[in-house]
């Protein structure tokens, strides 16, 4: 049985290798930074930065053809001692230990880092078989940090709507929810934190009715590049806006949600037509807002004391 993992990188497509042909005497290889020719039995994160150890984890074979087993443990051996990493991996969910080997089964994945920084660095290691190699990180590809900025750029932008960001899986034809404000999760029919604990492993379609139409969507978005609009049911009645966007070499959807009241609201009146921009001006430029204030009741006072 062939032992292989598929390793992504930010902005790279995933690249499969055979560990049995990279290997040391002790049945070892590591994972980590680029380090010259001195040490052949590692493999090269290429995309490497500083928050991957020259020696982040390191690979075990163990048993003979079809009892074939691969044990993962963090860090590396350097010279007697076993230097763990600097800022952890993640094994699946969990931390994986330093001191001790783990057994990795089939899909468990590795990412560098611990909690929520592991979902931001933009690299994940799968094991994988003969079997499940093509396109099987597909559901475990990571964030990267340029769509989460993007995402937060937005909410601060998008005040009073929802913004999700969403990673389409295209094995399932199916919008992932990497990231979502309070805004979304209320629309979308969730209590405070309880959609947002669950991103990265929720999908969209799970979440609103019309999904078929969903998918037809999504589709056109990522085709026309521009946004593309659909109406769909939540909580309420809502309005979806999609709009494909290219971060760090890979697509990702951003999706806006419209609440009813945004949706259908009615041409106020003059003195909300002149308030808004108002309001707008004032939390966006409050320093230029109180200055302009203050030249326009000082031009004021000038005008009245010479008409007086």
């Amino acid at each position: 049985m062939a032992l292989k993992i598929e390793i992504i990188e930010p902005g790279l497509d995933s690249a499969v290798i055979d560990l049995e042909n990279r290997v040391d005497q002790h049945r070892r290889v590591t994972i980590g930074r680029p380090l010259g020719e001195k040490y052949p039995h590692l493999i090269r994160l290429s995309k490497a930065t500083g928050m991957v150890s020259a020696f982040q984890f390191t690979f075990e074979i163990r048993g003979e053809d079809d009892d074939k087993e691969l044990w993962v443990r963090d860090g590396g051996q350097r010279g007697q001692l076993w230097k763990p990493s600097t800022n952890g991996t993640t094994f699946n969910s969990e931390l994986l230990a330093s001191d001790r080997w783990t057994l990795l089964r089939v899909n468990d994945v590795l990412r560098i880092g611990k909690g929520k920084n592991a979902e931001l660095t933009g690299f994940a290691i799968k094991y994988a078989t003969s079997q499940t190699i093509g396109g099987t990180l597909g559901g475990a590809a990571t964030t990267s940090f340029g769509a989460v900025d993007k995402w937060r750029a937005e909410v601060i932008v998008h005040k009073d709507i929802g913004v999700l960001l969403l990673r389409w899986i295209g094995q399932t034809s199916q919008l992932v929810i990497e990231k979502m404000d309070y805004v979304a999760e209320e629309l979308l029919g969730g209590q405070p934190g309880e959609l947002i604990e669950l991103s990265g492993r929720i999908v969209l379609g799970t979440l609103i009715n019309e999904r078929d139409d969903l998918e037809t969507h999504a589709k056109i978005a990522m085709q026309q590049r521009s946004p593309a609009t659909g109406f769909y049911t939540g909580s309420s009645r809502i309005k979806l806006i999609l709009n494909c966007v290219a971060i760090d070499g890979r697509d990702w959807i951003f999706g806006y949600l419209y609440p009813p009241e945004r949706e259908e609201q009615q041409p106020g009146s003059w003195q909300d037509a002149i308030a808004q921009p108002i309001g707008l001006i004032a939390s966006r430029y409050p320093v230029l807002f109180v200055i302009g204030l203050v030249a326009a009741l000082g031009l004021g006072l000038v005008v009245y004391l010479l008409t007086k």
